[in-house]
């Protein structure tokens, strides 16, 4: 392109100094140079010609617009007219062609990178105001907060992180569902109960480890990829509230008749509040799960004259009349061992089906009986031209004048009353007394009328038969009919259970003065909260979601630190004279040599038998910790974002140690590929030739531990805290 060499040239020829567009007999700028020479005038042939070194060349035809135009913006000419056009794509042959693959070979579509970093380090103990504020930009925090410990930093500290796959899922009932006991309501209202110590408890769902990588993760043997979930929607908890909007944890205030005297020294002591609050909102009974993990715990200074969330009474809010700390405690109950058997299970939704089954009963009997009353009611109205019944309308009153009447605004007994002066039937239905009271009015309109025109509308009348039907009768029965319809299927649906066995939830309808109900609500959904929220429940619920998202961040970024410590450095393999060890040229296309390699391999197929390789995923604990991060299932994660990820276990490594170390599975293009270190080659027919998954890992307890000190490990030998469960 000839706008590139005539800018900035190095000189501009004979007449030197200056630069700009020539052409032949131009004046340049600053300069004069000549008509090019035929030499410089490029050919329309494959060989490329060199370009000039001096100011540059153009074609006769140059001072058009278009070709300014197409040269300044760097695109190319077509061919001349009369040449044979170059061969198009298709003419080539299949094996020819350089981006041929093989058949059923999946080609990768461009992806949108994303991947989120904390803002802050994951090992944090205790978080205050302006902590909250910084890490999360968009939670509304309460005015009476003023501290968060992470008590899951050393419940579960890094080298025993938390275990997923507890298979643990449960059914929420709706709440028009009654249960087979009746909630025990005086469970929430202790007369002692005491605001200055709460618990909360956060029932946790998640699938088993396989169906969890399962759903999560790209495994290499799954070719299609498709319906992948993140993995914040395959973990849900329960959460109560009126709407899904307004989210708040199961729990309530502290008793000290009915869960202990101290639960500042006792831990016990909460753990009954957190089971006799919930079985009180739900009806299930968490006595016998053994494992309560105390995972974050709030504090809030309360000041007199204000009010505070109210979980006991009906009201929402409770009035403070002395200023005192308060402390909230999450729980996370390991309730795995209450999933019922698949017998059990089976006599569970016998149970709900017979209930069904009754209240479909019920309902026919109900439509019956109903129609029975507007068939007597339509019979009633029929025969009452000739047997008049009493009626308990006033029949001594003077009826309204047609004028002053208006049928379709009066009410059933201003009906009855007009119907009775005009000694009609008052029986039926609203429907029914207004045709039968403004067949009377046109009646009286009629009387009222000229000679002529009554005569011609009694001809007409004579013309026409007249029918007695009662479209209200059938009208009714087709509404019923639909209607009946549509509460069966309704009633279908509350009561319908799924084939997986699960927990039973039933609401208590009765708390928070009848508008409490329990949602089974992703982690996902939870981290989704608005700025909007002002309410203290949805404060609490959403920082458990934060903390819990980042402990599971944690967890999986050291997970991806000790495979990254683990994996072997860069083999630099020395060239001798432009080729490798292998005899291969180093300068040769990575194209070009493995067709080559496929050539040499074709002849050599007769001397031996090919081996063939699967493709299969042999640590799925490691491809779903990078799939945390990973959110657009692009494959990689950049070197650059892998460092800051890993800097933030606190491990105190310097910037230098961590791009080393991350350099050891980075590609060329500053990119870790996470399948290279996830997925393996297996021979076709070996015994590890099953796609199946290695879920547990063994590893030394001891090692972990010293990777998880970082180095802090040279200096200060300090070991890990024992997890506090």
């Amino acid at each position: 392109m000839a706008n590139r060499w005539g800018r900035n040239a190095p000189y501009g020829g004979a007449g030197g100094g200056g630069s700009g567009y020539m052409g032949s007999g131009v004046v340049g700028v600053g300069f004069y140079m000549g008509g090019p020479t035929p030499n410089d005038r490029r050919p329309y042939n494959a060989a490329p010609v060199a370009k000039p070194f001096y100011g540059g060349y153009r074609e006769d035809n140059y001072n058009r617009r278009s070709d300014r135009r197409d040269d300044f913006r760097g695109g190319k000419r077509g061919q001349p007219k009369g040449r044979s056009p170059e061969k198009r794509y298709h003419d080539t042959p299949p094996s020819q062609r350089k981006d041929h693959r093989a058949f059923g070979k999946r080609q990768s579509s461009f992806t949108r990178y994303e991947v989120k970093i904390p803002k802050g380090l994951f090992n944090v103990s205790s978080s205050s105001l302006p902590d909250l504020r910084h890490r999360y930009p968009h939670l509304n925090i309460s005015g009476d907060f003023y501290e968060c410990t992470s008590l899951w930093v050393e419940s579960f500290p890094m080298h025993e992180p938390f275990q997923l796959g507890s298979g643990t899922d449960y059914h929420v009932f709706h709440r028009d569902v009654d249960p087979p006991t009746p909630l025990d309501s005086a469970l929430l209202n202790p007369p002692d109960a005491d605001y200055s110590y709460s618990a909360r408890v956060m029932l946790m769902a998640c699938p088993q480890l396989g169906e969890l990588y399962k759903n999560t993760c790209r495994m290499a043997d799954d070719a299609n990829g498709a319906g992948k979930v993140l993995p914040d929607k395959s973990i849900h908890f329960l959460v109560g509230g009126r709407a899904k909007s307004e989210t708040m944890a199961l729990g309530g205030p502290w008793s000290p008749s009915l869960d202990g005297p101290d639960p500042q020294g006792d831990p016990r002591t909460l753990i009954k509040t957190a089971i006799r609050t919930f079985k009180g909102l739900t009806g299930l009974d968490l006595s016998s799960c053994t494992e309560w993990v105390r995972f974050m715990e709030l504090k809030y200074y309360r000041m007199p004259d204000t009010k505070a969330p109210a979980f006991t009474e009906a009201e929402e809010e409770r009035e403070i009349t002395s200023e005192r700390p308060e402390v909230v405690v999450f729980f996370i109950p390991n309730a795995a061992h209450l999933i019922p058997s698949e017998e059990q299970w089976a006599k569970t939704k016998e149970y709900y089906n017979s209930i069904l089954q009754k209240q479909l009963t019920v309902e026919k009997v109900e439509e019956d009986s109903m129609m029975e009353q507007q068939d007597g009611d339509t019979s009633v109205a029929d025969v009452s031209v000739e047997e008049p019944e009493e009626s308990s309308a006033r029949s001594d009153m003077e009826p309204t004048h047609y004028s002053k009447l208006d049928v379709n605004t009066l009410k059933v007994s201003d009906l009855r009353n007009e119907l009775a002066a005009r000694k009609l039937d008052t029986k039926g239905l609203k429907v029914n007394l207004v045709a039968r009271l403004q067949s009377a009015l046109d009646e009286e309109k009629k009387a009222d009328a000229p000679e002529d025109i009554k005569i011609d509308e009694e001809i007409k009348a004579e013309q026409t038969p007249n029918k007695i039907s009662s479209p209200s009768a059938t009208q009714s029965k087709d509404d019923s009919k639909d209607l009946s319809e549509k509460d069966r299927r309704r009633l279908e649906r509350l009561y319908r259970l799924g084939d997986k066995p699960a927990i039973v939830i039933h609401p208590n309808k009765s708390a928070k003065g009848g508008r409490f109900d329990c949602h089974r609500v992703s982690l996902f959904s939870l981290l989704d909260y608005h700025t909007e929220d002002q309410k203290e429940h949805n404060f609490e619920v959403s920082l458990f979601a934060e903390q819990f998202h980042e402990m599971l961040q944690r967890d999986a970024a050291f997970t991806i630190f000790k495979a990254i410590h683990d994996a072997p450095e860069k083999e630099i393999k020395p060239e001798q004279d432009g080729k490798l060890e292998n005899g291969l040229d180093s300068d040769e296309p990575d194209s070009k040599r493995r067709r080559n390699d496929s050539q040499n391999g074709h002849c050599d197929e007769q001397d031996e038998i090919k081996v063939r390789r699967l493709r299969r995923t042999v640590n799925p604990a490691l491809l779903f910790a990078f799939t945390y991060f990973d959110m657009s299932r692009a494959g990689y994660i950049r070197e650059h974002d892998l460092c800051e990820i890993l800097h933030l276990l606190g491990l105190r490594y310097s910037r230098t140690q961590m791009r080393k170390l991350v350099a050891r599975v980075a590609t060329r293009r500053d990119h870790v590929s996470y399948h290279n270190l996830t997925d393996s080659d297996i021979v076709e027919g070996d015994e590890r030739d099953v796609v199946s998954m290695n879920l547990s890992v063994k590893e030394d307890i001891e090692v972990t531990r010293m990777l998880a000190l970082g180095n802090r490990a040279l200096f200060d030998m300090t070991v890990p805290q024992t997890p506090a469960r």
